[in-house]
């Protein structure tokens, strides 16, 4: 009677090999789309951000200023210079959400969202001691003709100050920010995270030479003024 043979360490290893290659292409693609998913879920999410800052500046005639590390989700009475930088104000704005210990909401990678107001003063026009954008009845009392926020995207955040052929958009009142789930500040990233005036958007990359996963989110100064206009807050 003839015996079985089994297999040879040396069949079991490249089984095991051929195994772990066939994994390893199952496993990529599902990654690929839960950080999709997560991509999606965060700008949903920053989407309902934007229309609640739109309908507090429509009840109240302005913008509401960032959180600060230790403000609980609330707004900082006043917001001028680099402190127009923060995170949302969740708590003043009523949004519902995941939340850190310090009241930031967060995103869908549980890192809290950046938010920007514009510091744009006009010097000789409504409250010349206040920023426009953040002071109630200011807007209105500047005029949409001299109202001029001082936010720009850009699309590189690796030269200062953004080139012409790199801004994408400026003169924004507001922009969110999520870090991704990469929130080094590497390659570009950094734009995002320095607490100027100029923010970074370009296609995602992972990169190890440039990444880029951050996603930002900004509303026009025109559709900024025209959501205002329909609410009667500008003439």
């Amino acid at each position: 009677m003839t015996g079985q043979r089994g297999f040879t360490l040396i069949e079991m290893a490249l089984v095991m090999v051929v195994v772990g290659l066939v994994l390893r292409q199952l496993v990529l693609p599902l990654g690929a789309l839960r950080e999709q998913r997560l991509r999606t879920s965060t700008e949903s999410q920053m989407e309902i951000v934007a229309e609640s800052l739109l309908g507090f500046a429509a009840a109240n005639h302005r913008l509401p200023c960032p959180a600060s590390r230790h403000s609980s989700g609330f707004e900082q009475t006043q917001c001028e210079g680099l402190s127009a930088t923060g995170y949302i104000p969740a708590a003043t704005l009523g949004l519902m959400g995941a939340v850190n210990a310090d009241g930031a909401l967060l995103d869908a990678w549980g890192s809290p969202y950046r938010y920007a107001v514009s510091s744009s003063n006009t010097i000789n026009r409504g409250d010349t001691t206040a920023s426009d954008f953040v002071t109630e009845g200011d807007m209105a009392a500047v005029g949409m003709k001299h109202l001029a926020a001082d936010l720009v995207v850009c699309k590189s955040g690796l030269s200062r100050p953004c080139t012409h052929s790199d801004v994408q958009a400026n003169q924004v009142p507001f922009i969110l920010v999520s870090l991704g789930r990469d929130t080094s500040s590497n390659g570009h990233q950094a734009g995002n995270q320095d607490g100027d005036r100029l923010f970074v958007s370009r296609a995602y990359s992972n990169s190890g030479d440039s990444p880029f996963d951050d996603l930002v989110y900004w509303v026009s100064e025109n559709n900024f003024f025209y959501q205002l206009i329909r609410a009667d807050v500008l003439p």
